[in-house]
């Protein structure tokens, strides 16, 4: 009877910790499949000159929004960079982004040949965010981020003309423009801005357009071939080089002192972009007269926001609609200001959310604020 009374006792004790361990389970079962659980992001990021500084501010500012986003909004974010220096590098790289099927693309445009593939894309269900370029189609992208090029380039080319006369140097102005191959919206539109300038003033005399030279604006040795081809062929002659970007002014400042001819004094030289360090340090010093900079690493860093944004249905922009970031003037006196404050700025990523939603379908342009620069 007592060995039966004991067999009875343990078999309950097990029954008991068997109904315990079935609960357990349950329980942790029903955690799992109700716990919230952490969404994943997937952006590709492709970049057209890599290794040129100016990108790689861009590239920086991109890599930065992706750690920002991940710690703010607690996602997991799956993120892959795609560098291609040629178009049909960047064709095929898209062409894989079809199978890849990220959430998002960030990408600058290595020329116009891309815009059929991002529509693709877009047809897709991906979301094409455009930095810098500006594509002109309006169809190829969800938004674009960047300068006005034309705009910037435009006030920056009468702001230097107005220091021309100021300083007395005599009429007609005898420029040479290095301008980059065309298929690139950016450099188009700053060529554009100015000849919007210069073109009434050819009208009237005041200035005499010498040479106009196109160059690969993204390769340094196609640029030292075009500023040694200006200089050779016009020397002394010229009252200064206007160029594109900050490759063209480097390599214009270089033929101007291989040829013994001052750009402090003789020959001035005009630019686009502020980075390097070393190009920075070109501003400082007076080798290259004056430039303007836009804020790449802003244009990288509000990318990967505008696309989350867009991804998790906070905004919709209307089509063509394009952020245009700030830009400042630079000039030996500020140069510094631009390094230390201007170069990896961020802006607040919700300003987004307000930007686009102040756009309309008539007026999908807007402009993003400013700092207040430090001027001379």
């Amino acid at each position: 009877m007592l060995i039966k009374k004991g067999i009875a006792k343990t078999t309950l004790l097990i029954l008991v910790v068997v109904i315990v361990a079935i609960a357990a389970v349950g329980g942790y079962l029903a955690y799992q499949y109700t716990r919230p659980t952490k969404q994943t992001f997937k952006i590709f990021f492709y970049d057209p000159e890599p290794g040129n500084p100016w990108w790689d501010l861009l590239a920086a500012g991109v890599e930065k929004g992706v750690q920002d986003l991940k710690s703010k909004e607690g996602i997991e974010i799956e993120f892959q960079r795609f560098d291609a220096t040629t178009l049909d590098e960047q064709i095929r790289q898209l062409d894989q982004a079809k199978a890849l099927r990220p959430h998002a693309i960030v990408i600058g445009a290595r020329g116009v040949g891309v815009i059929e593939k991002l529509k693709e894309l877009r047809r897709e269900g991906i979301i094409v965010i455009d930095v810098d370029r500006q594509l002109p189609d309006p169809d190829c992208r969800d938004l674009a981020l960047g300068t006005d090029n034309r705009a910037a380039a435009a006030e920056m080319l009468r702001r230097f003309l107005a220091y021309l006369e100021q300083k007395g140097v005599p009429k007609p102005y005898k420029f040479v423009i290095i301008k980059a191959l065309p298929g690139i919206p950016v450099t188009d539109y700053r060529y554009e801005g100015y000849m919007m300038v210069l073109d009434p003033l050819i009208k009237k005399g005041e200035v005499q357009i010498l040479d106009t030279i196109e160059v690969d604006s993204g390769k340094i040795e196609e640029c030292r071939r075009g500023a040694e081809a200006a200089v050779t062929k016009w020397g002394r002659q010229m009252t200064a080089i206007i160029t594109v970007n900050n490759l063209i002014s480097i390599a214009s400042v270089e033929a101007l002192k291989a040829a013994g001819i001052n750009p402090k004094t003789e020959v001035l030289v005009l630019s686009f972009d502020a980075q390097p360090e070393s190009f920075l340090e070109m501003i400082r010093s007076g080798d290259v007269a004056w430039s303007i900079t836009q804020t790449p690493h802003l244009e990288g860093y509000w990318g990967v926001w505008a696309a989350y944004y867009i991804w998790k249905g906070k905004i919709t922009p209307p089509r063509g609609a394009v952020i245009h970031t700030p830009t400042y003037i630079v000039l030996p006196c500020n140069a510094t200001w631009v390094k230390d404050f201007v170069d990896h700025i961020i802006l607040d990523p919700t300003l987004i959310i307000d930007l686009v939603g102040r756009m309309t379908k008539e007026n999908p342009r807007i402009y993003a604020p400013a700092l207040n620069p430090k001027n001379c």
